[in-house]
Formats: C-alpha cells, structure tokens, sequence
C-alpha cells in the first residue's frame, strides 16, 4: 500500500515538474528570447490615473505577437474603465479595421460598446472605408451600428463608387446621401457630414497653421519635423521652425 502511494506521489510530482519544465520552455521567448524586450518591465506601470493615454500599435500590427499586445492592452482598458468610475471616459480606435478583422477582438470591441455606456464611456471606431463592416459577424456589426449613434462621414469624391454601400450600411437617407456628395474641401478648410441620432449636418472645419502641420500625416512632413525635433528637442519648436521654412520657401 505504502508502495502505491509512493508511486503516486512520485507521478504526480513528475507531472508537475513536467508543467513546469514545459511552461518554463514555452514562456523563454518572452524571457529570454527574441520577444524578451516586450514583458521586460521591472516593475508594473499603473495607467488608470493618467487622462490621456496612446498606445502605438503600428509596429505590433506586422508582428506575430500581435495578438498578446492587443490582449495586454485591451485588458488596461477594462481595467481603467472598471477603476476610474463616475468619470467620462473617451475610447478612441483609429484604423479599426485592424482589430475587427480577428473575431476574438470584434467581440470584445461589441462587448464595450455593450457596456462602455453604463461606466460613462464611450467609443470611436475611426476607418478608412466604413464597408469594412460588411464582412463582420453579424453579432459584432449589429452590436457596433446600433450602438453608434454620430456617424461622421469624410468627403467621398473620390470614392462616389461606394456610397451605395455606404447608404445601405449606415441606413443613410436619400437626402443624406445627396448632402455627402456635395462635400467640398479646399488647402485651408474641410467639409463633414455628421448625423446625430435622426439629426444630418454638414460643418466646414478649419484649423490653424500650427494644428495643420502637427497633425500632417504626409511623409515628408513627418519626416522634416523629426530632423527638426532632433536640432530643436523641442515639438513645439519644430513645428514653428517647419512653418517658418514653408514661408520662406513659398512666401
């Protein structure tokens, strides 16, 4: 009898030390390994007091290990929106179409905008083309449109191809559709079309010198104000230096 437990004991502990030893080979590329630099923190960072946080996900979007970044990321976010409770909160995702072409993050994204309300919060799912939704599940789609209630539509005169699509996604009126395309945009001001519930606008939007190279994503203004932030340090005085050259060049 003495004997069989013995050996049992012995089994059990060659299963947990062969958990262990697997557990151990599988994390050793997060610890020592070509991923080691993404869980190499000394300590953990507290975000839920910060007001405004930017996570770049650029980079980790080519990568194989994308997946575990969103999770990481996604799960600092419930953990804000739980902790910071009775104050508004702002969920911003740009190039969505990143995150809702895996089902597993479609469905936490419908689960916010399913609850996000409750914790005074709310979500932007900013894309280059809204007909992304199309080949959604329809559990995600349907969670995402009915919940979304500012629909905020860009100049399409180049894209006039697709605003059939886009009617038909969005449940855009006739007349909606006709206030689309007459958008206009010019180098100093942009039209929008905006709908409010049952409520379409159209507002021209106009931004300073400044807020306009700031928020250039044209290449090779992205890459002046780099070489400028180096010379200056400074973000503020790159900006300033990069207007004072476009003056000079083209008066």
């Amino acid at each position: 009898f003495l004997q069989d437990v013995f050996c049992n004991r012995m089994s059990e502990f060659e299963k947990q030390k062969f958990e262990i030893e697997e557990l151990i080979l599988l994390l050793e590329p997060y610890t020592e390994g070509e991923m080691s630099f993404l869980l190499n923190a000394k300590e953990n960072v507290d975000i839920v007091h910060d007001r405004l946080i930017a996570f770049d996900m650029e980079d980790a979007s080519k990568k194989e290990y994308f997946p575990l970044v969103a999770i990481i990321t996604l799960q600092m976010v419930v953990e804000k929106i739980k902790k910071r409770q009775g104050i508004a909160k702002e969920l911003i995702i740009d190039e969505a179409l990143d995150f809702l072409q895996d089902e597993k993050f479609g469905d936490f994204i419908a689960y916010l905008y399913r609850t996000f309300r409750k914790k005074e919060g709310s979500i932007t799912l900013a894309a280059q083309n809204i007909l992304f939704l199309k080949n959604m599940p329809p559990r995600i789609k349907d969670s995402i449109i009915i919940n979304c209630a500012t629909k905020i539509i860009l100049d399409h005169s180049e894209h006039r191809q697709n605003l059939p699509e886009i009617q038909a996604v969005l449940s855009i009126t006739d007349e909606e559709l006709y206030m689309i395309e007459s958008l206009q945009r010019t180098k100093q001001w942009r039209e929008f079309f905006i709908k409010m519930a049952n409520d379409a606008f159209i507002f021209r939007n106009e931004v300073s010198e400044f807020a306009s190279v700031a928020f250039d994503s044209r290449q090779a203004t992205v890459v002046r104000l780099k070489q400028l932030f180096q010379e200056t340090g400074s973000t503020y005085s790159a900006i300033h230096s990069f207007i004072e050259e476009r003056r000079e060049k083209y008066g």
